[in-house]
């Protein structure tokens, strides 16, 4: 069906409820993946020096600098080290794969011979399985745009990681994208596969990508089958991206786009579509990408079994400019009613809810809520208030009083957003926190000192 360069490992299991590390090397969910392009050019002091194990890529700039005898690893600088560890075979210890891993940054992209590769469509309803080059996609189907937000479930955990620490990488307010997708819609090609749209046994719809975890098994994921074969709800089999060719880190040649739904479900590089009548059974699926309550540190393979999967996102917000901690000049603007001059501060940011629901509303606090001030908001036009993908941004002028305008004084922002449904964001933190740091939907805060 098509050919595999390499493998990519997952890096995590769950053994009793503890993720642990079974092989260096794997692959980490969630860190930034990297070409081999991009590698190769990290071979040298000047511009830092990367190496590459398995599906691992690892800045040793600093152990190169400081560990006698590191600059033997030049040798590999800006490739794999997996030759040379063939040969000097003493480095395959634990100790010094620990030491490996220490130092790592990212994952390597897999390569797709896009020759080789087809999209299989099989399961329930089907006779037998039913492949698609990416020329068939292209041309078989009408093309469908749709602008979306791409959410990891732990966009925001740093904040989670502030009151007790979770497991997973302490992302910002970063971990979320927003951008053009085009390709041919799910419910399209399902039906001209000859799949029964309205057999009520297809519960859900199994997508796997052409990466491999531990046990030779796809990236999985699935979604139910009322939200995936909706096509008010746009799902797509994306193989553009802001209207080019789909970048290899995003997903080429095809990833799923499941719009309003988890990152984790918008499987990238993807190979294999399935009716089901149960989820994937991905570990992914199955054993991650779950919450749980606050006074829980773990949870058994059962715990998770019976927790719900997570699919649409809760309402979300954070101020992007200024920065948290960021020194800032006041700025004074004209003020018609009482004809004077006024300082204040403008903030800007996003805002986005899962499930298509609009944002309808941005409020933005200077004394931890008991007044608000309301943003402008900036939407894609024309969306129905609960078919809308893509993120709202917001921007506005907090005016300040004359008290708050001490050089050096420090100020708290927060804010928080409103969408089609009203649903709001919960004002602390320590309300919705679990051990994997998932959902962290509280009130934005930053703080700024007046320059």
């Amino acid at each position: 069906m098509y050919r595999r360069k390499w493998r990519v490992y997952s890096k995590e299991s769950t053994e009793n409820g503890e993720l642990v590390v079974v092989e260096p090397g794997l692959e980490i969910p969630n860190l930034p993946i990297y070409s081999m392009e991009q590698v190769s050019k990290h071979n040298n002091a000047e511009n830092g020096i990367w190496i590459v194990y398995k599906a691992g890529v690892y800045d040793v700039s600093q152990f190169v600098k400081i560990h006698p005898g590191g600059d033997n690893i030049l040798l590999g600088a800006g490739n794999s080290i997996e030759p040379f560890w063939e040969v000097y075979s003493q480095h395959k210890t634990q100790q010094v794969f620990e030491l490996l891993e220490s130092f790592r940054i990212g994952n390597l992209l897999p390569e797709v011979d896009i020759e080789d590769y087809e999209l299989e469509i099989d399961g329930l309803t089907l006779k037998e399985p039913i492949q698609l080059t990416l020329d068939q996609i292209k041309t078989l189907f009408p093309k469908h745009s749709v602008t979306s937000v791409v959410q990891c479930a732990g966009n925001r955990r740093d904040q989670l990681n502030t009151i007790k620490e979770v497991k997973g990488i302490s992302w910002g307010v970063g971990a979320i994208g927003n951008a053009q997708w085009t390709g041919a819609k799910l419910v399209d090609i399902l039906q001209y596969c000859g799949v029964d749209m309205n057999d009520p046994s297809i519960k859900h719809v199994q997508f796997e990508g052409l990466d491999l975890d531990a046990t030779s098994t796809p990236y999985g994921a699935s979604v139910p089958s009322d939200m995936a074969l909706n096509p008010m709800n746009e799902f797509i089999c994306a193989y553009e991206m802001n209207g080019e060719p789909i970048p290899a880190d995003h997903g080429f040649p095809i990833r799923l786009i499941a719009p309003g739904v988890v990152g984790a479900r918008n499987v990238k590089w993807l190979g294999r579509i399935v009716l089901s009548d149960e989820e994937s059974h991905s570990h992914w699926q199955r054993n991650d990408y779950k919450s749980f309550p606050s006074n829980m540190d773990s949870a058994t393979g059962d715990e998770f079994a019976r927790a719900h999967s997570i699919q649409q996102l809760p309402i979300q917000s954070a101020i992007c400019s200024p920065k948290d901690g960021q020194p800032i000049a006041v700025q004074w603007k004209h003020d018609p009613q009482s004809g004077t001059t006024k300082p204040f501060i403008e903030l800007a940011g996003y805002a986005w809810s899962g499930g298509g629901r609009a944002v309808i509303r941005v409020d933005l606090t200077t004394d931890n809520g008991r007044t608000w001030h309301m943003a402008t908001l900036e939407q894609e036009p024309n969306k129905p208030v609960h078919h809308t993908y893509s993120w709202t941004l917001w921007k506005i002028d907090i005016p300040l009083s004359v008290g708050q305008l001490h050089q050096g004084n420090t100020l708290e922002f927060a804010c928080r957003a409103f969408d089609s449904s009203y649903n709001a964001q919960p004002k602390q933190p320590d309300e919705i926190w679990n051990f994997r740091g998932l959902l962290n939907n509280s009130w934005h805060r930053i703080k700024v000192q007046i320059a």
